[in-house]
């Protein structure tokens, strides 16, 4: 559970596991169920289409999320992701889920004849996973600028849409974390991708992925860098960076050249109380080495 704004936060990921192989066929309109899931105090499932939802997304498997009788308008942000060889997926879609709309959707999610012509070169069945990211608002209050503002969609099904707030490169890499649970060999030196991967990643609820950003950023920091990561640790609450922030510009060794860059007089000018947090690491650790 995490706080953004004036709103709790609740995000689940879920994986099924999909033989399609046993499904080719089907039909359109016709689907598979995924088990039950449950997020923000509501019970949710997947359903995949493999021929697709209608005949007119019949090149195309089809695949939906449904929120089970809901009592009231429920506002997510979700995406859908599948692999197989290589990975699909739809970027995050902001909906609420209501009554009245109690499932929203993608009807061209995989194309068909990628699916088709991996089940032909599969020595056995073809199994298909499907992932769910899902992320409810449980309480919110309209007014602040800070708000994150939600509509409606006026339709029960979405294509695949662009987001604004992502580089493609950054969404590629949590692509590539959700399915590998592993970070893209060019990010773990990189300081700025690792900078922009840890705010979608704590966007996204994806902790794991957050804290492997903090220990790599924790690492390759240097005395340019250190305070603007202090800042970005302070941003999205990440405790232990934030103290290995704190860490290094206490060090005997970096401290004097950190204090001569422009990136830490402009955070002491704006977050005065971190010189008190760098004193009192300076006074721990110095005096322990005076000691010995």
């Amino acid at each position: 559970m995490e706080y953004r704004g004036a709103s709790l936060w609740e995000t689940s990921e879920t994986c099924h596991t999909i033989t399609y192989s046993l499904l080719h066929g089907m039909e359109a309109g016709k689907y598979v169920t995924s088990s039950i899931f449950s997020v923000g105090g509501y019970n949710w499932y997947v359903r995949f289409y493999p021929d697709g939802w209608s005949a007119n997304c019949a090149g195309s498997a089809s695949v939906s999320l449904h929120c089970h009788n809901p009592s009231k308008d429920v506002t997510t942000r979700f995406m859908v992701l599948a692999k197989k060889d290589k990975i699909y997926g739809t970027s995050p879609v902001d909906t609420i889920f209501s009554p009245a709309h109690p499932a929203w959707g993608f009807d061209e999610f995989v194309p068909k004849f990628e699916l088709k012509s991996a089940l032909k070169s599969s020595s056995s069945h073809l199994n298909l996973m499907i992932k769910c990211v899902l992320t409810v608002r449980q309480e919110s209050h309209s007014g602040g600028k800070s708000a994150e503002l939600y509509s409606a969609m006026k339709e029960k099904t979405t294509q695949c849409i662009k987001i604004d707030d992502i580089e493609p490169p950054i969404f590629d890499a949590l692509l590539h974390y959700m399915y590998t649970d592993s970070m893209l060999d060019d990010f773990k030196g990189d300081m700025a991708k690792l900078q922009h991967l840890l705010v979608a990643a704590d966007r996204y609820g994806i902790e794991r992925l957050r804290m492997m950003c903090e220990e790599k950023l924790s690492v390759i920091m240097d005395s340019e860098t250190v305070a603007n990561t202090f800042a970005l640790a302070e941003q999205h609450n990440c405790t232990h960076l934030r103290q290995a922030c704190i860490g290094f510009m206490a060090s005997r060794q970096a401290l004097g050249a950190v204090m001569e860059t422009d990136e830490f007089k402009d955070l002491v000018s704006s977050s005065p109380l971190v010189m008190k947090d760098i004193l009192d690491q300076i006074s721990r650790d110095w005096s322990k080495v005076d000691g010995q």
